[in-house]
């Protein structure tokens, strides 16, 4: 079963913090990376059995990543919001595509 955890964190902290927190699913995804399989045709219950530990560990992985995530985007979000007035809502830019050799607008 897992559970979901909160902790109060200085702002300066938040991306020294999440750095901490990739550290264990990056020593997995080094352990993964280095380890050897091989289908067994002999033992085809134990190469399954290794493929499930694989997803299980890479699963970890994943959600570790997400919870990292979703703390980066709020913080991201938190820094914009506070550079703006309090009655002005955010504006979302979207950039022109332009040709790469003349920098001129791409028409569609």
């Amino acid at each position: 079963m897992k559970a979901k955890i909160s902790y109060t964190v200085k702002v300066e902290d938040i991306t020294s913090e999440v750095q901490k927190l990739l550290i264990p699913s990056l020593e997995i995804l080094n352990r993964l990376s280095h380890s050897r399989f091989q289908i067994d045709d002999n033992s085809l219950v134990s190469s399954i059995r290794q493929i499930e530990s694989i997803r299980t560990s890479m699963l970890e992985v994943d959600t570790r990543l997400q919870d990292c995530y979703d703390i980066l985007v709020g913080y991201n979000k938190a820094l914009s919001d506070s550079f703006l007035p309090q009655d002005q809502e955010p504006t979302i830019v979207q950039e022109e595509e332009t040709d790469e050799r003349t920098d001129e607008p791409v028409s569609e």
